[in-house]
Order: C-alpha cells, then sequence, then structure tokens
C-alpha cells in the first residue's frame, strides 16, 4: 500500500511550523495526507469521531484504513472532475441557431 504514497518522516522539532500542520495541536508522532495539488487532507482523520489528536494513528492497520480513504477520495474527486469536463464538452456542443428567440 506505501507504494502508492510518497511517504515524508519529521522528527520532533523538524516538522513544519506552519499552522496548517497543527490543525488539532502540535501533539507528535502526527501523520497528514495530502493531496496532489499539496493541500493537506482535513478529511482523513484517524478517528473523525473525536476533535483531539485527530492524525494520530495508534497502529499500522488504522493506517492503511486511513491509506485506503484516501485513494478512494481521490477516485470520487477524479471522477467528479472528469464528469465536470465532460458536461462542459457536451454544453459546447450544443449549437444555440436551432432554438427559437422565444425558446431561449
Amino acid at each position: 500500500m506505501s507504494k502508492k504514497f510518497v511517504m515524508i518522516s519529521c522528527p520532533n522539532g523538524e516538522e513544519p511550523q506552519d499552522d496548517t500542520f497543527k490543525m488539532d495541536g502540535s501533539y507528535f508522532p502526527r501523520l497528514y495526507f495530502i493531496n496532489p495539488d499539496g493541500s493537506v487532507n482535513y478529511d482523513i482523520v484517524s478517528n473523525p469521531n473525536i476533535e483531539r489528536y485527530q492524525f494520530y494513528y495508534s497502529g499500522p492497520e488504522d493506517i492503511i484504513d486511513a491509506m485506503k480513504r484516501m485513494i478512494k477520495d481521490l477516485k470520487l474527486k477524479k471522477q467528479r472532475r472528469l464528469a465536470r469536463q465532460a458536461a462542459k464538452e457536451e454544453l459546447k456542443d450544443v449549437d444555440d441557431s436551432q432554438f427559437q428567440a422565444e425558446d431561449l
């Protein structure tokens, strides 16, 4: 599963100081999933039912589950993007000249 991800480890004290990576505190260790555009995917958390330590994963099974959710999330986003593109292309193909003024 890890072959599908770029994994970066930042030892305690060397993590980015940007607030982007302190969503629910600055505890250690934390694991974030980053979208292809470089933004943090805050929807992928260890346990959505807790408010604190959402990016702490207690074991490998939890991390694998999160990886699967990230892959599924990216596939859904890609499908939506492709559907929007197809809809735009379909609208481009409509010939307005076939409609009467009162139809518009």
